[in-house]
């Protein structure tokens, strides 16, 4: 897929999955890498109750990902939808076990309007944000993949 095909689809849905960022060979390494980290460094989030691990900060935890955060499509999508001077916020570690109920929909940060730090709707009809989702382990809807 082309920038400019990503660039349509995150303006047409919202939403694009953007294949191969991480080489399929470097994938189970990585996972396992932020699973030992979630394990040996989990934080309960929000509402959520037992059955997900977390970790925030991962990147000062774990640099194993480091590396592809900085893909040429999406550096050259961030550009585009931002300008030259990006910044990655926050790497936060999420693991929903096996057994764990699906989650209620919810907006992130900036949008949720149950965190402190939201922005007041309704929201400029302008880009503020960019969530990217590192799809470690096989989602489906057998699975519980992430809704969208």
């Amino acid at each position: 897929m082309t920038v400019e095909e990503i660039l349509l689809h995150l303006k047409l849905e919202g939403w694009c999955v953007i294949d191969g960022v991480i080489p399929p060979d470097k994938v189970n390494a990585i996972r396992e890498s932020v699973e030992a980290t979630v394990a040996a460094d989990s934080q309960q989030l929000g509402d959520n109750v037992g059955g997900v691990g977390s970790t925030r900060g991962l990147i000062a935890v774990d640099q194993s990902f480091a590396p592809y955060l900085a893909d040429e499509r999406i550096m050259a999508v961030t550009e585009a939808l931002f300008g030259p001077h990006v910044r990655v916020s926050f790497t936060t570690a999420i693991i929903n076990n096996s057994g764990n109920e699906r989650g209620g929909w919810h907006a992130d940060w900036p949008f949720n309007q149950r965190n402190a730090g939201h922005i007041p709707a309704p929201y400029a009809d302008a880009v503020i944000h960019l969530t990217t989702l590192w799809m470690l382990s096989s989602f489906s809807p057998e699975t519980g993949g992430t809704l969208v």
